[in-house]
């Protein structure tokens, strides 16, 4: 089975992408340092 990646998102992206979903903050890091 062969899989070919079409798209690639960097780590930071995900990252910063998730801090916004969850602006409820008490599941969050408070937007602290980027991981």
């Amino acid at each position: 089975m062969n899989i070919t990646l079409n798209h690639y998102t960097p780590l930071l992206i995900c990252a910063d992408a998730i801090r916004t979903c969850w602006q409820s903050f008490d599941k969050s890091d408070e937007g602290g340092e980027k991981d």
